[in-house]
């Protein structure tokens, strides 16, 4: 078991603890400062990064969707026009397949206006608007840095754009959902970026702490 500066020791996450949390018939969940997810398993406590775990879970479904065009859309029921600087209009041209993809419902109209009739299913209520113009803004910053493809950029930028933040607060039903999704993950345990999504703190660890 790996030790940490601090003196703690997790166990690595491995075959076993997929088949312990996979495999679980009753799955508790206690979100913790609402940042973190608490579940017990067969050998430990399972700790995951609710955020870690969300960009993950949405990031496979951004790619699922971009190779097989089937990213649900949610139709607004005001929609509204986008006026683009000639860069933007430029980009949203070249990703337009894509963004459609997604879930996004666009149609082009003249100097640089773009009109907004339906967004991302994930894309929560009140940000609407400031989907589209963001998700733009964060491809042309992640373009070429990360030495993705196209669609892995855009899928990581709507990813991050949309996971839950830090302090949010999750209700157990959905942190169990969000857990049970993130192991139908092909990487269950990284996000996009390559961070932990969980750490597993083993029993005999608990138990050492307590004498």
């Amino acid at each position: 078991i790996p030790s940490r500066a601090d003196g703690t020791q997790s166990d690595a996450l491995d075959a076993a603890t997929f088949a312990e949390v996979v495999e679980s018939p009753e799955r508790t969940v206690w979100p913790f400062r609402g940042r973190y997810l608490l579940s017990p398993v067969a050998s430990g406590l399972l700790v995951v990064d609710q955020r870690a775990a969300h960009e993950r879970v949405l990031y496979e479904a951004a790619l699922a969707a971009l190779e097989g065009g089937m990213g649900a859309t949610q139709q607004l029921l005001f929609p509204y026009t986008l006026a683009l600087t000639p860069d933007d209009r430029a980009l949203l041209e070249e990703l337009l397949p894509d963004l459609q993809a997604l879930g996004f419902d666009l149609a082009l109209g003249a100097k640089g206006a773009v009109d907004v009739r339906g967004v991302p299913a994930d894309v929560s209520v009140g940000d609407e608007r400031a989907a589209l113009p963001d998700l733009l803004d964060r491809y042309r910053k992640s373009e070429g840095v990360l030495h993705l493809s196209s669609r892995e950029t855009l899928a990581r930028s709507l990813a991050r754009r949309s996971a839950v933040r830090e302090g949010d607060i999750i209700e157990p039903l959905a942190a169990r959902t969000l857990i049970e999704k993130l192991f139908t993950c092909s990487d269950p345990f990284t996000d996009p970026a390559g961070r932990p999504t969980m750490i597993r703190i083993a029993e005999s660890e608990i138990e050492r702490r307590f004498g």
